[in-house]
């Protein structure tokens, strides 16, 4: 499984190193006076006869000085009982009663928000003054058919085509709509 970056960060921040090993491994962790605690390593192929595996509460990282093993608790708990990242991830999530929003992130629902992005743009009410209420570009196709209906003669539909341009590059939309009028009753004749 895949977890948000977002989601790693709040167990990494979230997790005590100590604690964790205390309460969840019951290991004796003794205090330095660096910030550091020190106790036997609890890597499975380390045998450890003196403490010299660290931890330092404030960075939440370990280190062994024994085998040389180090990381956060991520990782030492991937160390500890030989799981995976995910594995390791959905322990520390459970004892902190965490859950991830990552299925916010998958493909899936990215392409659901887009098409729906795509339709709301799509299905915008507009406040066009072009007949029907319509876009300038959705009333360019518009006229552009109904004047491909009316062109038997070539010289007129470049006729049309022109004044429709230059109607539309001043933004007349009374004068494009007379326009749109007196094309819809040639069309009717």
């Amino acid at each position: 499984m895949k977890y948000s970056r977002l989601f790693i960060n709040t167990i990494l921040d979230t997790v005590n190193i100590v604690d964790l090993l205390e309460n969840e491994y019951d290991y004796y962790l003794i205090p330095n006076n660096n910030g550091w605690y020190t106790t036997h390593c609890p890597m499975p192929n380390h045998s450890d006869n003196s403490p010299s595996f660290g931890v330092n509460e404030d960075s939440n990282y370990y280190n062994c000085f024994g085998c040389g093993a180090t990381g956060d608790v991520i990782s030492l708990v991937m160390n500890i009982e030989d799981i995976s990242f995910s594995g390791a991830v959905a322990k520390l999530a459970a004892l902190c009663n965490l859950t991830d929003t990552a299925d916010e992130y998958t493909l899936e629902k990215t392409i659901k928000d887009f098409n729906s992005s795509v339709n709301e743009y799509l299905n915008r009410e507009t406040n066009s003054s072009l007949p029907g209420g319509v876009s300038e570009n959705e009333f360019k196709f518009i006229f552009a058919t109904r004047v491909k209906k009316l062109s038997e003669n070539i010289d007129w539909q470049e006729q049309q085509y022109k004044v429709f341009d230059d109607l539309c590059l001043s933004h007349d939309h009374v004068k494009i709509a007379n326009l749109w009028k007196n094309l819809k009753k040639n069309l009717q004749n």
